[in-house]
Formats: structure tokens, C-alpha cells, sequence
């Protein structure tokens, strides 16, 4: 048994000569049966979704779920992540569920029981917070779960192996762990966070949002509860009440850019577009590389301020020189202006990335004033 612990290599034998003092063979016996059922599967924690553009240009939306370091990923506002046409409508606002990458409990101090147990599953517990800052998923998954077998009623480490099989994409086992937190203790509200997020990966928004309730009800200052119950809302098609919960996720964190962010977006499917464009102006004077620039050349097209639009869509370019609705945007509203050579590049970057934009400019009028130059019948029609 002992070279069995050896050749898994992540129990510290001096401890466990130590905890083995107190310990029964039937609990290391455990600690194999344990082990040997969980499956780890490493799936990636990638969300960035392809945005298709039509005729018209389109606005992109994003929320996130709690997060150790902030990512930014854009998602259109239908179905999927992808962004429909936008002439004077708004297609459903949508919500976004990168990974689920939930905040998780801090270290514990040392343990003063006397059951050599909880002594050894309070040092796992702290290693695994460890690795997890050092981005050694897989290692800190192994301790919390040692923790758990050594100490069942650790609520932190269940809660923290929730995050860690959430961030590995076992959505399933996610749910299981924060569900097993709550029942050790209901009053943890970054539990019933965790598993609003768990469930709204899963589909059932309905449970999701009754968790981010809970979660309020326990903390009403809990920030990201209250953005990501805005997400949740919005989805649902309450705009309402997805505003109030921006507007409170920015009473609470007045920098909190993603807060902004999701304002604008659900002021802009209120038909606010003055509201939207002062919000998405507000994550630039927080983030000036925050993606609110292509949202706001939306907005400002749409508002009649060309020259903006484009110095927008710019921005959002020089930003990320891969986004293809960006470039054909670009083109869209430089066309509109009369800059013929410019709008021709412009299309001709947007093809480059994404052939679909040449049959766009085949039939989209933003282009009828340019459409008799031969660069750009070279360029699309192949004239």
C-alpha cells in the first residue's frame, strides 16, 4: 500500500507516516477505492465563438462567470454566440458561460485537532489552493480530493474541487461537489454562486438564477452575483430586471468594466441607444482595451456618427486585427462616407479572413455608392 502511495506522488510521506498513526487500513483503503473512480478529463476551457455578420452590422455581448483573473470573450446576442442582422432591430440578448472558473475558498489555517486525519486534509486542502494559484489544475484536484476523503465534512474543499472539475469541463461533477458544500453549509453564498454557474452550463437557467438569489439573499453586496444575475435575466428576456442588476453590480464596484459592458448591451435591446453608447464609453475609460469598441461603432452608426463609427471600429481592429465583422463593418460605414479606396481594403481584409463578406457586399446597399469602382468589382465581383 505504501508503494502505492508512492507511485501516485501526491501524498507527502512524511505526513502520511504521521497521519497513518490515527488512520484505520480501511481509510487508506479509501483512498485507493476513491481515487481509482474519479476520472479526469481534460477537455480545454476555450469559449470564443465565430460572430457571423449579414447584410448589417451586428453588436456583440458578453457576460462571465466569476472568475479568478478576468477573462473577456464576446458572444453575439442569439443563439449560440452568433451575432444576426441588425438593421433596426436586436436579435435575444445573450448570455456567456466560458468556463466554470469559481472563486474559491482561501487557505485554511493549521489545523490544531488532535485526529492526525483533519491535520493531513487541512495541508492537502492548503496545497491544493497552491497549485491551483501556480495553474496546476490537475495537481490541485488530486489534493482536494484527498482532503475530502481524509475530512468528508471539509465544505472548502468540496467547494474548491467543484471549481477545479468545473474548470476541467466536468460540469457534472462540478454540481455534485458545490451541492455537497451547500448541504455541509447552506450559508455559503460563493457556493450557491458556483452552482448557479454549474447549472446555467448545464441549460437550466431557471436554477441558476434561483442560486444567484440565494446567493444575495446571503450577501446583497456580492458583486458578481449580481452581474451574472443580469446575464441570467437578460437571457430569460427580462430587461428590466437585467438592467436593475447592472446597475447594482456598479453601485457595488464602480470599476467592474464587464458590469458596464452588460449595461450597454441591455440598454441597447431597450432601445436606450444614448444609455448604451454613455456605458460602453465607461468601459473604455476603465479598460481602454476592453472589447466595447466594436459595440460602440454600432451604436454610433446607428446614432448617424459616421466619422465615430469608424474611428470605433478602428479601435476594435487595431485591438484584435483578426475580426473579420470588424473589418467588413469598417467598410460598411467607410463606404457610406464616400471613402472608396478605403472602404475597398477594408472589405478586402474581411474577405481575407472570412470569404462569406464577399457575397455580403454583393447584395448590401452600404455599398451601391462604391459598387461602380473597379477596384472594388475586381474585389467582389471578380471583374
Amino acid at each position: 500500500m505504501i508503494n502505492y502511495l508512492k507511485n501516485i506522488e501526491w501524498l507527502d510521506m512524511s505526513n502520511i507516516i504521521a497521519a497513518c498513526i490515527g488512520v484505520l487500513g480501511t481509510v487508506l483503503a479509501q483512498i485507493i477505492a476513491r481515487w481509482g473512480k474519479r476520472k479526469f478529463e481534460s477537455r480545454g476551457a476555450s469559449a470564443q465563438q465565430t460572430v457571423t455578420q449579414t447584410a448589417n452590422p451586428t453588436i456583440k455581448s458578453e457576460s462571465s462567470p466569476r472568475q479568478q483573473q478576468s477573462q473577456i470573450v464576446r458572444v453575439g446576442l442569439d443563439e449560440a454566440g452568433v451575432g444576426r442582422e441588425l438593421s433596426q432591430r436586436l436579435a435575444p440578448m445573450e448570455t456567456m458561460l466560458a468556463v466554470i472558473d469559481a472563486k474559491i475558498a482561501p487557505k485554511s489555517p493549521p489545523s490544531t485537532s488532535t485526529d492526525p486525519r483533519e491535520r493531513l486534509a487541512v495541508d492537502f486542502f492548503n496545497q491544493g489552493n497552491d497549485l491551483w494559484n501556480a495553474d496546476d489544475i490537475e495537481g490541485a484536484s488530486r489534493k482536494w480530493i484527498a482532503a475530502t476523503v481524509l475530512n468528508p465534512k471539509n465544505a472548502p474543499a468540496h467547494c474548491n474541487l467543484g471549481a477545479a472539475l468545473g474548470r476541467k469541463g466536468d460540469i457534472d461533477g462540478a454540481i455534485a461537489s458545490f451541492s455537497k458544500t451547500i448541504e455541509l453549509d447552506p450559508n455559503d453564498g460563493a457556493a450557491h454562486y458556483n452552482l448557479g454557474v454549474a447549472l446555467g452550463e448545464k441549460g437550466d437557467f431557471d436554477g441558476k438564477i434561483a442560486e444567484y438569489h440565494k446567493a444575495i439573499e446571503l450577501d446583497p453586496n456580492y458583486a458578481d452575483a449580481h452581474n451574472n444575475l443580469g446575464a441570467a435575466l437578460g437571457r430569460k428576456g427580462d430587461i428590466d430586471g437585467a438592467i436593475a442588476s447592472f446597475s447594482k453590480t456598479i453601485e457595488l464596484d464602480p470599476n467592474a468594466a464587464l458590469a458596464h459592458y452588460n449595461l450597454g448591451n441591455a440598454l441597447y435591446k431597450k432601445g436606450d441607444v444614448d444609455g448604451a453608447i454613455a456605458a460602453w464609453h465607461n468601459v473604455i475609460d476603465i479598460d481602454p482595451q476592453y472589447a466595447a469598441h466594436y459595440n460602440l461603432g454600432v451604436a454610433l452608426g446607428k446614432k448617424g456618427d459616421i466619422d465615430e463609427s469608424i474611428a470605433s471600429f478602428s479601435k476594435a481592429i487595431e485591438l484584435d486585427p483578426n475580426d473579420a465583422a470588424a473589418h467588413y463593418n469598417l467598410a460598411f460605414y467607410l463606404s457610406l462616407r464616400g471613402d472608396t479606396s478605403d472602404a475597398v481594403r477594408a472589405l478586402s481584409d474581411s474577405i481575407s479572413l472570412d470569404e462569406k463578406y464577399r457575397e455580403y457586399a454583393k447584395t448590401n446597399p452600404a455599398f451601391d455608392k462604391i459598387r461602380n469602382d473597379p477596384a472594388f468589382r475586381r474585389l467582389v465581383y471578380g471583374e
